[in-house]
Parts: structure tokens; C-alpha cells; sequence
């Protein structure tokens, strides 16, 4: 899975930078950041201690809802719950 990823990511990074700009604006915005700090580090981490309790990734979780399977159901609250409380407590330390 990963393989293809890549592959399709390639190559639609070849297209995208022949374009020039995208359709909708006026240049590419790429992130600028390149510290590894300790807010990237812990977050990789949670994402990764997730991901393995649960067996979940974020956006297949998302598509398995719409399948039924129930299991997802106490997955996908608890993810955006969160998402909801992290951007909380950036917004509260800003």
C-alpha cells in the first residue's frame, strides 16, 4: 500500500509542478517548517500509539463508518474528540 502511495504521490507532484500554479490559486502553498521539535515528535507518537490500539487509521476509520461496521463507531468520536480538545488547548495556549 505504502508502494502505490508513493508511486501515485510521485507522480502527482510531476503534473502539479509542470502546472505551475493550481487551478484554484494563486501558487502553491508548501509548509516551511523543518524543526523536529517536541510537539511533532509527541504528536507522531500519539498518532502512532493510536493507530495501533485502535487498527485504525483516520481516513479508512472514516470510510468503515459508511460501511457499518460498528466497531468504528467508538473509534471515530473518540479521534474527533481529540482533534476537537487538541485544537482547544493550542487555541487556549496561543
Amino acid at each position: 500500500v505504502m508502494g502505490g502511495a508513493v508511486v501515485v504521490t510521485f507522480i502527482g507532484y510531476r503534473l502539479a509542478w509542470k502546472r505551475g500554479q493550481p487551478w484554484f490559486d494563486q501558487g502553491f502553498h508548501l509548509p516551511t517548517a523543518t524543526a523536529i521539535d517536541r510537539k511533532l515528535v509527541v504528536g507522531a507518537a500519539m498518532f502512532g500509539v493510536g493507530w495501533g490500539l485502535a487498527g485504525y487509521c483516520p481516513g479508512p476509520a472514516l470510510a468503515t463508518v459508511a460501511l457499518g461496521n460498528t466497531e468504528v463507531w467508538w473509534f471515530v468520536p473518540a479521534m474527533l474528540a481529540g482533534g476537537w480538545l487538541q485544537r482547544w488547548q493550542a487555541q487556549r495556549s496561543a
